[in-house]
């Protein structure tokens, strides 16, 4: 397991960061304003899932999928949101956006028995849904889970985003994002707070 320093980030750079997902998740190894400096304004929920919405979409442009887990060139990547109680309003924001060519399109799920589109998978803390009952469900396919709570990595999560102290974290599990035939470009890993089975 490696341990990487303390990555930063201010909510005014969302925007930087749906621009130039790599350039600023580069910036995040510096010393960067703690993300409650900006827009005090704003809902302290909807802040934090905006950023971690905005994470999640630069994410996707350093992951690679089997060709088959599209059907075709113009197909959408699917993330989904599963039984969450985040405000839509944050997941918006990067809703139809192009990420590697393909528009990312996200779907709500109301339960893990309708995975079957998904490229992506978002499991919120609240209510926390136990990885165990999930993750046999994906068994053999190339989705890649992330999640918002402390263990999710340890628990066999892929991304793992926690906000700690008006400071936000991501671990990666490459055990986990291997055995489902996924590839995280080691640009990303690089970046990470935590990696598992580097």
């Amino acid at each position: 397991m490696l341990t990487h320093p303390m990555l930063v980030i201010s909510y005014a750079l969302i925007r930087v960061l749906l621009l130039a997902p790599l350039f600023v998740l580069t910036l995040l190894l510096g010393a960067l304003l703690p993300m409650n400096t900006y827009a005090q304004d704003q809902d302290d929920g909807l802040k934090a899932f905006s950023l971690k919405a905005a994470y999640i979409y630069s994410f996707s442009k350093f992951v690679e999928w089997p060709v088959s887990s599209f059907s075709n060139d113009k197909s959408p990547l699917v993330l989904c949101i599963v039984n969450s109680h985040e405000p839509r309003d944050a997941w918006e924001i990067i809703d139809g956006k192009i990420t590697q060519g393909r528009q990312l399109s996200i779907q709500y799920l109301q339960s893990t028995d309708l995975l079957q589109p998904c490229h992506m998978l978002f499991i919120s803390n609240k209510p926390f849904l136990s990885l165990k009952t999930i993750l046999p469900r994906l068994a053999g396919r190339a989705v890649l889970t992330l999640g918002d709570h402390d263990a999710f990595t340890e628990e066999g999560g892929m991304i793992g985003l926690t906000v700690k102290n008006d400071r936000v974290l991501f671990s990666v599990n490459l055990v986990s994002s291997k055995q489902a035939g996924l590839i995280i470009s080691s640009r990303l890993i690089a970046l990470a707070s935590q990696v598992i089975g580097e």
